[in-house]
């Protein structure tokens, strides 16, 4: 667990230091992308496992978890749309 939350921190400590240059960075959207990404694995793991579910209806953690369910739903449109735009940049289309 250490191993991840070292990784996580170094991650977030370089897209911190790319915000503040304000600079050009085209590896900013992939790591945008690539967060998102990781984000909603982590969302769909943590519904496979029922854990959020077990819970009787109405209880804050289903209710926060379906919010978050439904929240990554629409993010992940949006990063499938700037994906694309990205291939059809990268393609010159």
């Amino acid at each position: 667990m250490k191993m991840l939350a070292d990784t996580v921190r170094i991650v977030a400590g370089e897209a911190a230091r790319m915000l503040e240059d304000r600079g050009g960075y085209p590896e900013f959207t992939s790591l945008l992308l690539a967060g998102r990404d990781l984000g909603r694995r982590f969302q769909e793991n943590f519904e496979r496992t029922g854990i959020a579910f077990k819970a009787a209806a109405g209880d804050e953690l289903g209710l926060l978890t379906r919010d978050l369910v439904k929240a990554g739903s629409i993010a992940g449109n949006v990063a499938a749309r700037k994906q694309v735009k990205m291939g059809e940049a990268l393609l010159g289309i």
